[in-house]
């Protein structure tokens, strides 16, 4: 399964939004933008795949979310 990761770098931290289409990581990516006052080009989206498998997906969204999926 595909998502996309859309990430607005700032001086502090990283700002991410998942979403499942390209439409919606574009629509993401210029609300990042605005509302931290960066260029478009600033914001990164990612294609990543998703495992759909259990033990797959479980360390997915550990990895990424920084959650103790169970």
């Amino acid at each position: 399964m595909k998502l996309y990761k859309t990430t607005a770098r700032l001086d502090d931290r990283d700002v991410t939004r998942w979403t499942g289409t390209q439409s919606d990581s574009k629509k993401a990516r210029m609300e990042l933008a605005e509302e931290h006052g960066l260029k478009k080009t600033e914001v990164e989206i990612e294609e990543v795949e998703v495992p759909t498998n259990k033990p797959g997906l479980l360390a997915f969204l550990n990895e990424n979310l920084g959650g103790s999926a169970a």
